[in-house]
């Protein structure tokens, strides 16, 4: 099946036209079209078919899919999930897909016209007429006016092409109506003035200016931008119609770099500074950024604008040659514009005076490449305004900036999107391009230095990436066969060779931190100096493009650049300065972590004072606090990582300080690591392992590894008990209890629960006792006796309060919350719900933020505001899958299928029900598997299946039994299973489908 949107909108089944005809299947078809293999919300299909009523109804959007996928060759091809409807079409199926891949390959780097043109033209003959003709709705106008943008773009540079060969006389009329259909187009109207001038129409072409011009005052109220004056300009001149005839003057720029990709910004922003009235613009930023190639793009571009000439110079000033002075450049310059030799004079100051009296009349372009310091330049600024001046540096030169007004273009890595585009040009294997385009930093020089290596094809691009995953090999795999003007290491040595040696030795340092982004105070310790020197270095490395900075007071690297780093560390700095220097790390990184603690959480917060007496908090709030874990969670871990392969001690403290912090935002994959590390250390404290294996044994259970937890616990608890650590060993007690409830063993977790909260009161650990209350009180709920088990919990919340705890606080209130909808009292549940919500804003408690969500999209369930409560529990579910919790994520698909049953989507509600059952089984999470059986029980009642109803109420009846689960949800399955079971009886098995369906609307939030 194929289907067409680049005209009328067209489907066909072969060669038979099956195009629907009616409106409502056209606007759907169209939508799904427009976001082709992605999903597509049902309120967007909705919104588009009837526009403006959004109470149009799933089942009105579900009638008319139906409809439409009977028109398909296959009903599959239109498929429903969480995210919404997809429609499924091959590359070749589609007619958008196959222009945007012709046009991609059209503009690849590297072809010449005899490749380019055939593609270019086989890209627009898809075209039957406009995208999406006669279609409403905002996402087809939108991707309309996309496809026809690049349809110009395209058509602007095959245009291009054929002038550059003479062949205007073929395109001329086909020229002529595109410019006439879009007159305002400067470029395309650029193009046709060219081409009538190339056919001898020299008056046609003055006169089709003047038009133009006059319709850019009229309609827009601007002038022709400079590409369009240097067209009339060249018409004018006569050298429109001669391209080939060469005027006597200096044309010394370098060709423009072939396959040239990407910075549409970075030339944008060269444009607009040289337009301010500036004589000059610094394009700046670090090794292998292409800024040489920016500034003969540029210049390429912009020929036309500079009649007189352009002059280049390269002032080596990171080489492996000698810097050019400024004076032998300008002697140079001076003599490609004519001067006589013995008029040139003999001091600096002498010749700038006459560069400037030469420039100040004329158009003239000068490119000043590879500046090393500002001296170099400031002879080199042109005179007057019309003459300009580019010059390209891996320093910033904020004197040149500050005292000369030059404006600065601060150049980066190519975007994403653009370095995949460069190496997928060259390589038929896509998969990995994503990896090695970041690899390489993104960098257009060591992305075409990798295209080399890819286009030899003695390597697979996994094992190129296997390469340079490793920073040892990353240099070599990019060496240009040892060319000292491209290999990455020899370009970014000329960099380091400019430092000072305080400055060498820092960023040495600096390759010692495994990380990715890194504070000065870090850097301070990693390098054993004072703050204020750190801050100085550092000013000098940015300066340098050397690091850059994040934005959040930390700088970092790209991954060449690391690379290099930490080989020099390697090469300069012995094994122990590379370890004393780790050493420093880790106890820095810990004191800054108990300090965050102490900030953002001072009654929980573990007090060392060998860490943080006399040192001043980073932190000014106890936001700033809380994001400090988040923001350097990776670092942490590769930090600790490293030092235990390095052999460093302190890693225990580390994890003691950071944990709690990263566990209250629910990053759980982190604790792990480090807590493994630190327990794994052989630079640790023997005697402070057990009590680091039971808070590992914590973060495994809810990564859903109980039984490894257990035995972990178990194997501590006696540890602890010999060594006479009853603090340590009360919670080794209590995380058994909690692993025996998850499990469904709740008469033991009972037991393990009150020894725990014995071994508490006698240890005066008042936080702990709050823990204990609360887990006990829901087990005791949880085995019938619901007034005790609410006395405990209430008595755990008063704790908490009383103790700011807000961590237990927000644990509690989830419970408490959770049994007050169970037994239908929702205007306590609401108190709850909404004190838990504040809580978790006030206290930015990512853990808890799904908990607080899912309970506020249950009661807005009840208020039957479905939108609301739909958007809150998927926020809810976003954040459960980050947080990684084994049953939160269960637990939140389930909620999300009561609300599709309320809505009276129980097709969907099924599937959502299914799916948390199988998330529940994998995670062994007990009560949402039992409550799994539940939903779907109910779900099949509604939907008329009652043998299905019955199999499932049955089984989360077991499961309730099993895990000795007592309460209002047991009682339900119980109840139901029952009234199913002897209404077949009854009925002598057969299904009374039309007596226990049940309309929309009325699905209980249980």
């Amino acid at each position: 099946m194929r289907f067409g949107v680049l005209g009328p909108l067209l489907v066909l089944d072969g060669e038979t036209d099956v195009t629907p005809s009616g409106r409502l299947q056209r606007t759907l078809l169209a939508h799904l079209l427009a976001h082709v293999n992605r999903p597509v919300t049902p309120g967007v299909l909705a919104e588009a078919a009837w526009p403006g009523e959004p109470d149009g109804g799933p089942g009105r959007l579900q009638v008319h899919l139906h409809r439409l996928r009977k028109v398909l060759d296959n009903p599959d091809r239109v498929s429903h999930g969480p995210d919404g409807y997809v429609l499924h079409a091959d590359a070749d199926e589609f007619d958008a897909t196959r222009f945007e891949s012709l046009r991609s390959r059209a503009l690849a780097p590297g072809l010449d016209h005899t490749q380019m043109l055939p593609l270019a033209a086989a890209a627009q003959a898809l075209w039957r007429g406009d995208a999406y003709e006669g279609l409403d709705g905002d996402a087809v106008h939108a991707e309309a006016w996309r496809l026809t943008e690049l349809d110009l773009e395209l058509l602007e540079v095959r245009y291009t092409v054929e002038l550059g060969h003479h062949n205007h006389a073929a395109v001329l009329s086909d020229l002529a109506a595109l410019a006439a259909r879009h007159p305002l187009r400067e470029r395309l109207q650029g193009l046709l003035i060219t081409g009538l001038y190339r056919a001898g129409r020299q008056a046609d072409a003055l006169e089709h200016y003047r038009r133009t011009h006059r319709a850019l005052a009229d309609e827009l109220g601007v002038e022709p931008g400079p590409e369009l004056r240097g067209v009339h300009a060249l018409v004018l001149s006569g050298e429109a119609a001669a391209p080939t005839t060469v005027r006597q003057r200096p044309n010394q720029l370098l060709p423009a770099v072939a396959g040239f990709i990407g910075r549409r910004a970075d030339l944008a922003a060269l444009q607009r500074a040289l337009r301010s009235g500036a004589r000059a613009a610094l394009i700046a930023g670090p090794a292998g950024a292409g800024k040489t190639s920016l500034a003969l793009q540029w210049a390429h571009d912009h020929l036309e604008e500079y009649p007189d000439g352009q002059l280049y110079a390269d002032l080596s000033g990171f080489s492996a040659r000698p810097p050019l002075t400024a004076s032998g450049v300008i002697a140079s310059w001076l003599l490609a514009l004519g001067v006589n030799s013995d008029l040139i004079p003999n001091d600096l100051d002498g010749r700038s005076a006459v560069l400037r009296s030469l420039t100040a009349d004329r158009r003239l372009l000068l490119v000043a490449d590879n500046a090393g310091e500002p001296d170099q330049v400031r002879p080199l600024l042109p005179g007057g305004g019309t003459s300009v001046l580019l010059v390209t540096s891996r320093h910033a030169l904020p004197g040149l900036v500050g005292r000369d007004g030059v404006p600065r273009v601060d150049l980066g890595g190519l975007t994403e999107a653009d370095a995949v585009a460069l190496l997928a040009a060259h390589t038929q294997e896509q998969e990995f391009l994503p990896a090695l385009a970041k690899r390489c930093g993104y960098l257009p020089l060591t992305l075409r230095l990798l295209v080399e290596r890819i286009g030899t094809g003695t390597q697979p691009t996994a094992d190129l990436l296997a390469e340079l995953d490793d920073h040892r090999t990353r240099l070599d795999l990019l060496d240009a066969a040892g060319d000292p003007d491209a290999g990455i290491r020899s370009v970014l040595s000329w960099s380091y060779e400019n430092l000072t040696e305080p400055d060498r030795l820092l960023l040495q340092y600096l390759g010692v931190f495994p990380g990715t982004s890194l504070e000065t105070a870090e850097l301070a310790a990693l390098a054993d100096i004072d703050l204020a020197t750190a801050r100085r270095g550092i000013d000098t490395l940015v300066r340098m493009h050397l690091v850059e900075p994040t934005g959040t007071g930390a700088f970092t690297q790209h991954d060449v650049l690391a690379a290099y780093t930490r080989e020099l560390a390697e090469h300069s700095l012995g094994a122990v300065q590379r370890q004393e220097a780790l050493a420093r790390l880790v106890r820095r990184l810990t004191t800054t972590a108990f300090l965050a603690h102490d900030t953002w959480d001072p009654p929980r917060a573990p007090h060392r004072a060998e860490y943080t007496d006399g040192v001043r908090s980073p932190f000014e709030s106890a936001s700033l606090a809380a994001n400090w874990p988040e923001q350097r969670r990776s670092d942490l871990v590769q930090v600790a990582f490293a030092a235990r392969a390095a052999g460093v001690g302190g890693l225990i403290p580390l994890a003691q300080a950071t944990v709690p912090l990263l566990y209250a935002q629910g990053y759980l994959d982190e604790c792990a690591d480090l807590l493994t590390q630190s327990v794994e250390s052989e630079a640790e404290d023997t005697a402070d392992v057990p009590a680091m294996e039971v808070s590992l044994a914590a973060v495994l259970s809810n990564l859903g590894e109980r039984d490894s937890a257990i035995r972990r616990t178990e194997k501590a608890r006696e540890s602890l008990r010999a060594a006479g650590n009853r603090e340590r060993e009360s919670v080794a007690v209590f995380n058994l209890g909690c692993y025996q409830y998850e499990l469904g063993h709740r008469t033991r977790a009972e037991g393990l629960f009150r020894e725990a909260l014995a071994l508490f009161v006698e240890s005066g650990h008042t936080l702990h006792r709050s823990r204990a209350l609360c887990e006990l009180g829901a087990t005791i709920i949880g085995l019938g006796r619901i007034a005790e088990g609410q006395r405990l919990m209430q008595e755990a919340l008063v704790i908490a309060r009383a103790e700011r705890d807000d961590d237990e606080r927000a644990m509690i209130l989830d419970r408490l919350a959770s049994y007050a909808v169970e037994w239908l009292d929702l205007p306590t549940a609401r108190q709850y719900a909404d004190e838990l919500s504040t809580l978790v804003r006030q206290r930015q408690l990512r853990r808890s933020e799904p908990a607080a969500l899912c309970w506020q999209g249950i009661l807005a369930t009840e208020d039957n505001d479905l939108d609301r409560a739909g958007a809150l529990v998927d926020e809810g579910l976003r954040l459960a899958h980050q947080i990684r919790e084994s049953g939160l994520v269960p637990r939140m698909i389930n909620v999300r299928g009561m609300v599709d049953a309320r809505r009276g989507d129980h097709g969907t509600a099924l599937a959502r029900h299914q799916e948390a059952l199988a998330l529940a089984a994998r995670a062994r999470a007990l009560p949402e598997h039992a409550h799994g059986h539940r939903h779907i029980g109910r779900t099949y009642e509604a939907l008329g299946d009652l043998r299905a109803a019955t199999r499932h109420y049955a089984r989360a009846v077991q499961q309730y039994a099993a895990y000795e689960r007592v309460g209002r949800y047991p009682d339900l399955a119980a109840q139901r299973l029952a009234a199913l079971t002897g209404g077949m009886a009854a009925a002598g098995g057969a299904i009374a489908v039309e007596a226990t369906a049940r309309p929309a609307g009325t699905t209980s939030i249980s």
